[in-house]
């Protein structure tokens, strides 16, 4: 089985809960909740998160690491473990309807400039 390590910051910002990043973050989690599989969630520091951040994928986190291998982005990390321990299609419906849903909440802002 592979050893998964799920990096994010160990800190909580101001506005954690309030943006869409830090909700699909969540998402990554309840998937490997739903499908039982154990993962070490590590927490970086500040500090750390300047040094690790030259090797991520595209410069941001969160980053699941799956046996040394990096894959990035929230829900592109929910896609991969649902689709190595459930049922794919019924997680990946559940996914895209909630990022849909999410993404027209934002275009349909006023402010939103196209």
């Amino acid at each position: 089985m592979p050893e998964y390590k799920l990096y994010y910051f160990a800190f909580r910002g101001l506005a954690e809960n309030l943006t869409l990043y830090s909700k699909n973050m969540k998402v990554s989690r309840q998937v490997f909740a739903l499908a039982g599989v154990e993962y070490e969630n590590v927490g970086l520091t500040k500090e750390e998160w300047v040094e690790f951040k030259k090797k991520t994928p595209f410069g941001r986190i969160p980053v699941l690491e799956v046996d040394g291998k990096l894959i990035a982005q929230s829900l592109t990390i929910a896609r991969y473990i649902a689709s190595q321990h459930v049922q794919f299609a019924v997680v990946s419906t559940v996914l895209m309807k909630e990022f849909s849903r999410k993404m027209n909440k934002q275009i349909l802002r006023p402010d939103f400039v196209h």
